[in-house]
C-alpha cells in the first residue's frame, strides 16, 4: 500500500506543480500586458512596477491553486485509466478508495493553504497594491487617460481630447452635485495636481470653464455660468480602473468580514426597528385625527376639511412604510464577500471528488483527455462562478446561492459519478 501511495503522489504531484506553473504564469502574462506595459511605456520608476508584480502574486496563487487541481487529477487519473494501471491496481487488490486517497489527501492540504493564502496574504498584497497604484497616479496623474476617448471614473463620466503628460486640452466632464442634479463641465484646458489638502485625490484645474445645471423641475433646462477657474477632484479609488473590480474581501480577513455581517444585521435591524415606531406613532395620529373628524361635532367645516387632509397625509405615509422594504444592499455585499472568502479554497477539494471518477472514463486518451477537457471545465467553472457573483451583487439571487452554486453542482455530479464508479 505504501509503495502504490508513494506512485501514485510521484505521478500527481509534478502534475500539479507543473498545471500551477501554466496557470499562475497565465494570471501573470495577462496582468504585464494590461497593467505593467503601461507603466513601464510611461517610465515609471521601476520600484513602483515592482511593487505592481510582487503583491499581486498572492491573489494569482490562490486562484491558480483550483484550477492546477481540477487539470492535474483529471491528467494523472486519465493517465493510470489510458495505460490500464487502474486495472493493475484492481488485480493486486487495491481499490479505487485506495487510489483516489492520495489524490484526496493532496486536495485537502491544498485547500487549507488557498484558505490561508486568501484570508491572510491576499488582503495584505491587495493592500500595498492599491497603495502602489495610488503613488503611480499622484506621479502620473494622465496615466489612465487617453486622448480622444470617452471612459466613466465612479459616477463621472470624462470626454478627453489631447491628453499630455500632466495636462489634457479639451476636456468635457458629466456628473451630479450635492442636490444630485445633473451637470456639465466644460474646459479648454486642464491641469493635474495633487492637492496637500486631499492626499487620495487627483486635482484637474480647469481653465475658462463653463458650468451647466440641470433643472430639477424642468429636466429639458439648463442653468449655465462661466469661469476663469475650477478646481475638480477625482480620488484615486475612482481615478483607478481596477476600482469596479473591487471588494471588501480584497483588503479584509475572514473575522473582519464577519464583524461587517453583524454591523449590518444590526444596522438593518435597527432601520425595521425605526420604521415599525413610526408607523405606529402614525397610526395613533391617525385615530386621534378620525376621532376629532367624525365624533366632535362643534368643530368648524374648515377644522374638519383640515382634519381630513391630516387623514390622507397619514394614510399616504403609512401605505409608504407598508411598500417600503428594508434596503438590504449593504448586507447582501457584505454577505457575498463572507461567504467569497470560502468559495474558491473549496473547490480544490471539490475538483478532486468531480475530477478523479470522470478520469477514469479516458480509457485511451491519457495526458491528452484530462488536458483539453480540464481546460473546458475551468472555463466552464470560471465563468458560471463570476456570473453568479454579478447576479448575487444585483440581488437576482441570495448570497449564499450565488456564491456556492457552481461548488454545489461540481459537488453534486462528481459525487454521483463518484459512488457509480466505486460501485463497479
Amino acid at each position: 500500500m505504501k509503495i502504490a501511495t508513494k506512485y501514485i503522489l510521484s505521478e500527481y504531484l509534478p502534475t500539479f506543480f507543473i498545471c500551477f506553473i501554466f496557470f499562475f504564469m497565465m494570471y501573470i502574462i495577462n496582468h504585464i500586458l494590461v497593467i505593467i506595459k503601461p507603466l513601464i511605456e510611461k517610465n515609471i520608476p521601476f520600484d513602483l512596477v515592482w511593487m505592481m508584480i510582487v503583491t499581486i502574486l498572492p491573489t494569482y496563487t490562490m486562484f491558480s491553486f483550483p484550477f492546477s487541481i481540477l487539470l492535474a487529477t483529471l491528467m494523472t487519473i486519465g493517465r493510470f485509466s489510458g495505460d490500464n494501471e487502474i486495472v493493475a491496481f484492481k488485480s493486486v487488490g487495491i481499490s479505487l478508495t485506495t487510489v483516489f486517497k492520495p489524490v484526496f489527501i493532496t486536495g485537502i492540504i491544498v485547500m487549507l493553504v488557498a484558505f490561508g493564502i486568501n484570508d491572510r496574504l491576499k488582503p495584505l498584497g491587495m493592500k500595498k497594491q492599491f497603495e502602489t497604484r495610488n503613488k503611480i497616479a499622484t506621479i502620473k496623474p494622465t496615466l489612465y487617460f487617453k486622448s480622444k476617448t470617452v471612459k466613466k471614473y465612479g459616477s463621472k463620466v470624462l470626454f478627453t481630447d489631447t491628453v499630455k503628460d500632466t495636462s489634457i486640452n479639451g476636456i468635457i466632464i458629466i456628473d451630479r452635485d450635492n442636490d444630485n442634479q445633473k451637470r456639465i463641465i466644460s474646459a479648454k484646458k486642464a491641469l493635474f495636481q495633487t492637492p496637500e489638502e486631499m492626499k487620495e485625490a487627483v486635482e484637474i484645474q480647469m481653465e475658462d470653464a463653463m458650468v451647466q445645471f440641470q433643472q430639477k423641475d424642468r429636466p429639458q433646462e439648463f442653468h449655465y455660468g462661466f469661469a476663469e477657474k475650477i478646481k475638480y477632484y477625482i480620488k484615486f479609488m475612482d481615478f483607478d480602473d481596477s476600482n469596479s473590480f473591487r471588494s471588501s474581501a480584497d483588503v479584509k480577513n475572514t473575522l473582519e468580514l464577519l464583524k461587517d455581517v453583524k454591523t449590518q444585521y444590526t444596522n438593518l435591524n435597527n432601520e425595521i426597528n425605526n420604521k415599525e415606531g413610526e408607523y405606529i406613532r402614525n397610526q395613533e395620529l391617525f385615530r386621534e385625527t378620525a376621532y376629532s373628524t367624525y365624533y366632535q361635532n362643534n368643530r368648524s367645516s374648515n377644522s374638519n376639511r383640515n382634519n381630513l387632509r391630516g387623514l390622507d397625509n397619514y394614510l399616504n405615509s403609512m401605505n409608504t412604510l407598508k411598500s417600503d422594504k428594508p434596503n438590504t444592499y449593504s448586507l447582501n455585499r457584505r454577505k457575498i464577500d463572507f461567504y467569497d472568502k470560502f468559495s474558491l479554497p473549496l473547490a480544490c477539494i471539490i475538483f478532486v471528488i468531480f475530477g478523479a471518477p470522470i478520469g477514469i472514463y479516458s480509457r485511451r486518451a491519457g495526458y491528452a483527455f484530462g488536458f483539453i477537457v480540464g481546460l473546458m471545465l475551468c472555463g466552464v467553472y470560471w465563468f458560471f462562478y463570476y456570473g453568479m457573483i454579478v447576479m448575487g451583487k444585483k440581488m437576482v439571487l441570495p448570497p449564499f446561492i450565488s456564491v456556492f452554486l457552481p461548488n454545489l453542482v461540481f459537488f453534486v455530479i462528481g459525487i454521483i459519478i463518484l459512488i457509480k464508479r466505486l460501485l463497479e
